[in-house]
């Protein structure tokens, strides 16, 4: 989701995966959100 429609909309996935008690635990949930923040920071885009 994030390569076809932009970090942004992949953070807001994630942030929604984050909520799941089991997926929230997942190490690599945490590090494909930092991934996302980067992403979002390099291109100098809002975090909404």
């Amino acid at each position: 989701m994030a390569f076809s429609e932009g970090p942004d909309a992949g953070l807001a996935l994630i942030d929604t995966l984050h909520l799941d008690a089991h997926l929230g635990e997942y190490h690599m949930l945490h590090a494909t959100r930092a991934d996302l923040l980067r992403r979002i920071d390099e291109a100098g885009l809002p975090v909404s």
